[in-house]
């Protein structure tokens, strides 16, 4: 009997220490999905961008078609680290 109330004592009292632990483990999980899907959109968004005055300058100025790659390139490095 006494050793029963104490094993239920050591289980209550181990769930009451895990709890927070796992409080803060799922909130810190959560922070970090939303923030891997707000990078993405903005690195979608940035890959886009980069794109569209790409084509506007194709034939302008080489030097800037190669920063627009660059970019682009970058951005998706960027997009790519953000998944693992």
């Amino acid at each position: 009997s006494t050793n029963l109330n104490m094993e239920t004592l050591i289980k209550l009292g181990s769930v009451l220490l895990l709890a927070p632990i796992a409080y803060f483990i799922s909130k810190e999980f959560e922070r970090r999905q939303l923030f891997g899907r707000k990078l993405e959109a903005k690195t979608n968004e940035i890959i886009q961008e980069a794109i569209l005055l790409k084509e506007d300058v194709i034939s302008s100025n080489p030097d800037e078609e190669e920063a627009l790659d660059e970019i682009i390139e970058e951005a998706q490095s960027l997009k790519e680290d953000a998944k693992e």
